[in-house]
C-alpha cells in the first residue's frame, strides 16, 4: 500500500534523486493465514553524486510462495543521470534517467509440491505422483529496465511524474525449458506534496497533503492505486485505494 516507500524497485531514475545517504527495507505477508502464504522482503539504499550530477543505488529482494516450495532471490542496481531542465532560486525543473540491471535466481522445491492424483478423498496425500520433475530445480537469468522522472521543486509545491518499464529482455522463467516468457511491466507513477493552506487559505501548522497515484499493466494485470499522504514533521499517515483486474479479452 505504500509504493511511494520503495521507489527504487518503482523506478530506477529515483536512485540518488535525493541528497545525502537513503536506506529502507520492508516486508509483506499475504494470506498469512494460510500455511502457503506469500511472504516479500526487500533491503536497499542509495545515494546521490553531487559532482557527476548522478545517482547510484541498489537493492536485495527475497519472495518465498507456499512452504519453502517457491523461492527467488533477486538482485539489482539502479543507475541515475540528471538533467537540469530549469533552475532559478524560487523553483527547479530535473529530469532524472534510470537505468536498472539485476540478477535473479529461483528455487524449486519438487517434493513439497502435491499433485492431485497423490490425493485420497478420505486419507489424503496416501499416492506417488505421475507428474514429471523438471531437469533442473534452480533457474537464473539477468534482468533489466529503464526509467525517467521528471522533479518539480518550489517553494513549497513538490510533483514528481516517473515513468518505468521492467523486464526489458522479456527473461524465460521456465523450470521445463518451454517458451515461458515473463511480460514487460510499464509503470506510471505521480508522487506530490501540496502544504494545506493551499486549500484552507491560511495557516494550518504546516501540515502537507501527498497526493499519489501509481499505474502499472504486465500481461494481462493492471492496477491502479491512488491515495493521499497527511504528514507534519516526521509523522505522516494516509488512505489509499487499489484497484485490480485481469484483462483476459
Amino acid at each position: 500500500s505504500q509504493f511511494y516507500n520503495n521507489r527504487q524497485y518503482l523506478n530506477p531514475a529515483y536512485a540518488g534523486a535525493e541528497a545525502g545517504f537513503r536506506f529502507n527495507s520492508a516486508y509483506r505477508s499475504q494470506w498469512s493465514n494460510l500455511p502457503t502464504g506469500f511472504t516479500n522482503n526487500v533491503v536497499g539504499g542509495d545515494c546521490r553524486i553531487e559532482k557527476k550530477q548522478a545517482g547510484v543505488g541498489g537493492f536485495i529482494m527475497h519472495d518465498r510462495a507456499g512452504v519453502n516450495v517457491l523461492n527467488a532471490t533477486s538482485v539489482y542496481m539502479n543507475l541515475q543521470k540528471n538533467i537540469k531542465l530549469l533552475v532559478d532560486f524560487e523553483k527547479s525543473l530535473d529530469l532524472h534517467m534510470g537505468i536498472q540491471t539485476g540478477f535473479v535466481t529461483k528455487r524449486l522445491n519438487w517434493n513439497d509440491l502435491v499433485f492431485s492424483d497423490q490425493l485420497d478423498i478420505v486419507k489424503g496425500v496416501v499416492y506417488a505422483s505421475a507428474a514429471t520433475p523438471p531437469e533442473t530445480r534452480v533457474k537464473n537469468y539477468a534482468d533489466f529496465g529503464v526509467g525517467g522522472l521528471l522533479r518539480f521543486r518550489g517553494p513549497d509545491v513538490h510533483h514528481d511524474f516517473g515513468m518505468a518499464v521492467s523486464h526489458l529482455s522479456r527473461p524465460n522463467q521456465s523450470f521445463y525449458g518451454v517458451d515461458n516468457r515473463l511480460p514487460m511491466k510499464i509503470s506510471l507513477q505521480y508522487i506530490g506534496m501540496v502544504p494545506i493552506r493551499y486549500f484552507f487559505g491560511r495557516d494550518e501548522n504546516d501540515f502537507t497533503v501527498a497526493p499519489v497515484a501509481l499505474f502499472e499493466k504486465q500481461g494481462f494485470f493492471e492496477q491502479i492505486n491512488m491515495g493521499a499522504i497527511f504528514q507534519k514533521d516526521y509523522l505522516y499517515g494516509g488512505i489509499s485505494y487499489r484497484f485490480k483486474r485481469f484483462n483476459i479479452i
